[in-house]
């Protein structure tokens, strides 16, 4: 069985809406937003909406849960301010491996440029187009 990429953020997804149905994309782009922000990321392993919100995201046509009853709004609160501290906590470590790992692979190809005393080294640059800032 062959697996295919998914499609990258926002952008894959209206790409890929773009090549199906472009004479369209104007009345899809609702349904591009809401399957964006009802993905897990990989970064936070969770939705936008959850984060958010505090809860998942709920389509109608869904097999619900049995309800569950709040009694008052303390509880209610202290339940939902509960979840969204976990889940930034969880999203604020996996940002933290994300980044550590982004480091890693970067001190990996660095490890590879060695220099020299004594020599000289020239950068490529882009060419500075305006006015000169020092003045």
């Amino acid at each position: 069985m062959k697996l295919r990429k998914e499609p990258q953020g926002i952008n894959g997804i209206l790409t890929t809406l773009r090549a199906r149905r472009s004479d369209q994309l104007d009345e899809w782009v609702p349904y591009a937003v809401y399957v964006y922000n009802t993905t897990v990321h990989t970064t936070t392993a969770y939705t936008p909406f959850e984060l958010v919100y505090g809860f998942k995201s709920k389509v109608p046509s869904a097999p619900r849960e049995t309800p569950n009853i709040q009694y008052n709004y303390g509880d209610y609160l202290a339940e939902l301010r509960g979840r969204l501290q976990s889940a930034h906590e969880v999203a604020r470590q996996k940002r933290i491996l994300s980044k550590e790992k982004s480091k890693e692979y970067h001190e990996k190809i660095l490890k590879y440029l060695k220099f020299k005393p004594g020599r000289n080294y020239y950068f490529l640059t882009k060419p500075y187009l305006g006015e000169d800032p020092k003045n």
